[in-house]
């Protein structure tokens, strides 16, 4: 994301959803910039809620 300043009165906003609402099955959007990979986005379907990645060894357990 950036942050730009322009002159004006009443530019229309987008809300910032609230993922605790999120449904499984819903369609989402994820803006990111993963490895310097500028401009990424991608869509999906929430497939699953409140999962976690362990650790092992240093790395991640797959």
């Amino acid at each position: 994301m950036a942050l730009i300043k322009i002159e004006g009165n009443d530019f229309p906003t987008i809300p910032i959803g609230n993922s605790d609402a999120l449904k499984v099955g819903e369609w989402v959007l994820a803006v990111g910039n993963p490895f310097n990979l500028t401009s990424t986005v991608t869509a999906g379907i929430v497939s699953a809620k409140a999962r976690s990645l362990g650790v092992y060894n240093g790395g991640v357990e797959s």
